[in-house]
């Protein structure tokens, strides 16, 4: 798998369909704002966040976990 920044997944999300990879920026976990963000911050842009869908099944986050 591929590591890849939060600004390089948005510039190319077209090519990234049906692909994994590693992620890293940082995430935010609050009620309403769940998303990860393009780190270092320096290099952030308006537009520099993945926002996250929290659903249920075999893609669910531990919360508990998540919130400490």
């Amino acid at each position: 798998m591929q590591l890849i920044t939060v600004n390089n997944a948005i510039d190319y999300l077209d090519t990234l369909n049906a692909k994994y990879l590693y992620l890293e920026g940082l995430l935010t976990f609050e009620f309403e704002n769940m998303c990860v963000s393009h780190w270092p911050k320096a290099e952030h842009r308006e537009n520099s966040s993945i926002w996250l869908d929290v659903g249920i099944g075999a893609f669910r986050f531990n919360e508990p976990v998540l919130s400490r």
